[in-house]
């Protein structure tokens, strides 16, 4: 192999790694700014949560030891949350939100 060749290839690799890191560490961070467009809060004995404008019913996993509830924003996403943690957000606040992998990991006001 030609040193140019092998410069080549270290090039393509380094490209490929960096590609991957951010993929991993940058774009799965997601944060935006959204409106709270609907809450939901659990059904009791069900594993469903009803919205409270809407209410509409939406499958929702329950967990014995918090509530989950869930959140829908004006980008059309539905997120489970807390329900303790996240009560005293309404319908209507415009809020960031931080996504990683594709789950709510934190709502925050300005």
């Amino acid at each position: 192999m030609t040193v140019y060749r092998k410069l080549f290839m270290l090039c393509i690799l380094i490209l490929i790694l960096l590609a991957t890191f951010y993929l991993k560490y940058i774009k799965m961070n997601d944060e935006q700014w959204v409106i709270i467009e609907e809450k939901y809060f659990p059904v009791e004995g069900q594993k469903k949560a009803k919205g409270v404008n809407s209410g509409k019913t939406i499958d929702i996993p329950q967990y014995k030891s918090s509530p989950k509830c869930a959140m829908e924003f004006n980008n059309r996403r539905i997120y489970t949350i807390d329900c303790e943690i996240y009560l005293d957000f309404s319908i209507g606040d415009k809020v960031k939100v931080t996504v990683i992998e594709d789950k709510l990991m934190k709502i925050r006001r300005k």
